[in-house]
């Protein structure tokens, strides 16, 4: 079955999630250490769940909500072990999420502490760089006493601050 093949049977609210589920859960060779990231399984049943929210209201996010569905049974059928399985997924997994989150502002989990660890880490080398400077021109105790405290508070207090938004995104029921 393909990606844009329409599958029969009762189509009633929350029916196709629980049975996305029971799908997933049923086939647990195909749940390996090594295939879940890859594939994003965990998020399959919350993913779900977000665009059967949002599918009252819009027309893509029906037609990404019976993807999904014909999706999980591949899990079933072939256990994504063909390679154009494996792609046809992927490429329609990405498409669902991209729409969810330009179109309804929904996030990924910890996409505050990523974001702001990187800013953090990344406005931190400017602190390092000055420390090499300073350390090349004799001074050292600033060095220690400012560049390097900088660097780890800097990325210490964006990781908090990521932490706070995150649990305050999932809080209002934003994230994937």
């Amino acid at each position: 079955m393909v990606l844009g093949e329409r599958m029969s049977g009762p189509a009633g609210p929350g029916s196709w999630r629980d049975s996305i589920e029971s799908i997933i859960s049923a086939c647990p060779e195909v749940l390996t250490i090594e295939k879940p990231r890859g594939f994003q399984v965990e998020s399959l049943p919350r993913l779900a769940e977000r665009v059967e929210d949002f599918s009252q209201s819009c027309a893509d996010c029906q037609r990404f909500g019976e993807e999904i569905r014909i999706d999980s049974h591949l899990f079933h059928q072939e256990g994504l072990s063909d390679r154009d399985a494996r792609r046809r997924y992927s490429i329609g997994m990405a498409g669902v999420i991209h729409h969810l989150r330009q179109k309804h502002g929904v996030i990924r989990e910890r996409y505050y502490v990523r974001r702001l660890v990187t800013l953090a880490a990344t406005s931190g080398l400017a602190f390092i760089s000055l420390g090499w400077a300073l350390l090349y021109l004799g001074f050292t105790a600033v060095v220690f006493a400012f560049a390097l405290p900088a660097f780890v508070g800097r990325c210490t207090l964006s990781y908090l601050a990521g932490l706070l938004l995150d649990w305050r995104a999932k809080k209002k029921g934003i994230v994937i």
